[in-house]
């Protein structure tokens, strides 16, 4: 299936689409239910839309200015630049095994996370309405390592909005991880989850992720 960016005029609709096929079933009044709504209901007031359709995707996309500087592996990118921040797309997160942690489900969140970062990138590169985008990044509290190995910058959030912030962010990627894929808690306990913040300049994510060849395209439909 295609990965390729939704048309503005159509966006609206589509999101109304993609959530109505994850919808929780009647009844489903659980406080993780609760929890959902609440996180839909911050996604779409923070304007995090989807842009893939392909459910091997597990982003979401935002686009907004800065705050603050944040750094990138080659200096700063300064308050007030517009970027492309990267969300987690819960529902489409690989499940956990519920027995734990397996080298299987490691292996497949690995090849899908590199998936996902190369549909950014043909998102980036083929709207002009983000040509000025000078940084993609974003924050997370489980996929710190790879984002290093695939050359972002990663810092801890809590420099930059403090102990008691930082503390309930952190609460609050728990309740998601509890409510979207509850058997990752035994891997990933509260003690052990730290938020961090990943950046790279704009030039370099596209480097790194560079559009496929014909022949890889062609090899993939086979």
């Amino acid at each position: 299936m295609s990965c390729e960016g939704l048309k503005s005029e159509h966006r609206a609709r589509k999101r109304k689409r993609i959530r109505a096929r994850g919808r929780l079933p009647s009844g489903g009044t659980s406080v993780k239910g609760l929890i959902r709504r609440i996180d839909e209901h911050l996604r779409l007031k923070a304007g995090v839309f989807e842009f893939c359709d392909d459910p091997q995707c597990f982003f979401r996309l935002g686009v907004h200015s800065l705050d603050r500087d944040v750094m990138v592996p080659d200096g700063v990118i300064q308050t007030g630049s517009r970027v492309l921040e990267i969300h987690m797309w819960n529902e489409r997160l690989p499940k956990m095994p519920a027995d734990g942690f397996d080298f299987a489900w490691a292996a497949d969140g690995a090849r899908r996370t590199l998936y996902s970062f190369r549909a950014a990138a043909r998102y980036l590169r083929e709207h002009e309405e983000l040509d000025d985008v000078v940084a993609v990044g974003g924050e997370s509290v489980l996929f710190d390592k790879i984002m290093r190995r695939v050359g972002f910058e990663v810092r801890s959030t809590r420099e930059a909005r403090g102990r008691w912030l930082d503390f309930w962010e952190t609460v609050h990627s728990w309740l998601l991880i509890w409510a979207f894929n509850e058997h990752s808690l035994r891997s990933y306990p509260f003690q052990k989850l730290k938020k961090s913040e990943f950046w790279m300049r704009r030039e370099a994510f596209l480097d790194r992720f560079p559009p496929k060849t014909t022949r890889e395209e062609n090899s993939a439909d086979e």
